[in-house]
């Protein structure tokens, strides 16, 4: 008698774990599929919002000033939200990675996490901060701040953050491999991390002078930037549809 209680106990315990299991796989399948769908809306509103309202060449604070149109900034929206969700997308690519891979899944979320902090930071100041006090006219002492200046403190900001980010992408896409699914994906974190600036010094090489002109004195930053949102909308999509598949493959089961 005492056998079967402890055979039945056990198979409680066994059930009991095998349903947070299947509570957390379905938890992490839904919260990687939405991140990852999120990330990639984001990434291409940061596109379409850079390139419809470019932030115009850096002549002085005075200039800048009186050229400014909030619309300059709507780009920062997405890119604002984009940073958290990437996060959590990183954390769930954690969750779901192999033991033999979870270290390089678990750096990538460490990197994230700098990005994340720097990126939200930054553009909380430009859209709490410096757009207010240039409505108001009270904005001739932030040319330290303000997001046209080459040699400011956003420009600084943006650059560490999104290095961190790249590096993570690094890390994370040797996480996956096996299926096509998983080679597409790896590919894309390849591409929005340090292949995006390898193909705009190539492209940038290749292209007529006339096209060039139109970039401006950014050039290669202005082609690689565009290239990182397309790459990282790409791995967001990809990331939600491998998401999607193992939330599939665990309700067959």
């Amino acid at each position: 008698m005492m056998a079967q209680a402890a055979a039945k106990s056990q198979q409680v315990i066994a059930a009991s774990e095998g349903g947070a299991r299947t509570t957390a796989s379905r938890l992490r399948g839904q919260l990687g599929f939405w991140s990852g769908l999120l990330t990639a809306v984001c990434a291409l509103g940061f596109l379409t919002g850079s390139l419809a309202y470019p932030t115009p060449a850096w002549r002085g604070m005075g200039a800048y000033i009186a050229s400014f149109d909030s619309s300059q900034m709507l780009w920062m929206i997405p890119a604002l939200v984009l940073a958290p969700s990437f996060l959590v997308l990183m954390v769930c690519v954690h969750a779901g990675a192999t033991d033999e891979r979870k270290l390089l899944a678990e750096i990538a979320v460490v990197f994230a996490t700098v990005y994340a902090t720097l990126a939200t930071t930054n553009y909380f100041i430009q859209l709490i901060a410096v757009r207010p006090s240039i409505l108001s006219g009270s904005a001739q002492g932030l040319a330290f701040l303000s997001m046209a200046n080459p040699n400011g403190l956003f420009i600084a900001l943006e650059g560490l953050g999104y290095l961190f980010q790249e590096i993570g992408m690094l890390f994370v896409a040797f996480v996956f491999v096996g299926s096509r699914l998983k080679w597409s994906i790896r590919w894309s974190l390849f591409g929005a991390s340090f292949g995006c600036w390898l193909i705009a010094g190539i492209l940038v090489l290749a292209l007529p002078r006339s096209l060039l002109s139109g970039l401006g004195s950014l050039g290669v930053v202005s082609v690689g930037t565009d290239l990182w949102a397309i790459f990282t909308a790409l791995a967001g999509i990809l990331l939600a549809v491998h998401f999607r598949k193992q939330g599939m493959a665990r309700q067959g089961t």
